[in-house]
């Protein structure tokens, strides 16, 4: 569903479309500046029951037992805003192919007129070679 971060003393993230694992420390660390922040307990809280990849340790945050906020996403909203994301992925992967294919397409249509025309030019020069020996 998402690429895991595990999150160790850092304060700003880069990557929006990542899931981060928070340290059992991160939740006391003297320097988060979101440690009184509700939302933040509640993300964290959220990660925590996301992502259960890391082994369960004793001092894990102690976050109240309190619900999620009730405007969080329902898995359906997740998931179709994820599968929006992917298809304009898609979208723009196959948008830059048809563009490759479109100028390697016009590449070889001008190679093609050039030889034409190089035929042609020699064509007309072999007769007009042939119109002189005759005269």
């Amino acid at each position: 569903m998402g690429i895991v971060l595990s999150v160790e003393r850092q304060l700003y993230f880069q990557d929006t479309h990542a899931f981060y694992q928070f340290s059992a420390d991160e939740c006391t660390y003297l320097f988060c500046e979101f440690e009184r922040d509700e939302g933040w307990k509640n993300g964290v809280k959220l990660l925590l029951q996301l992502l259960p990849l890391s082994p369960p340790r004793i001092d894990m945050c102690n976050l109240p037992d309190q619900k999620i906020e009730d405007r969080a996403e329902t898995n359906a909203e997740i998931l179709a805003r994820l599968t929006s994301a992917v298809q304009r992925e898609l979208a723009a992967v196959i948008a830059l192919k048809a563009r490759k294919s479109a100028i390697h397409q016009n590449e070889e249509n001008s190679s093609q007129e050039i030889r034409g025309l190089e035929e042609l030019k020699d064509t007309s020069d072999a007769q007009k070679q042939k119109e002189a020996e005759v005269q």
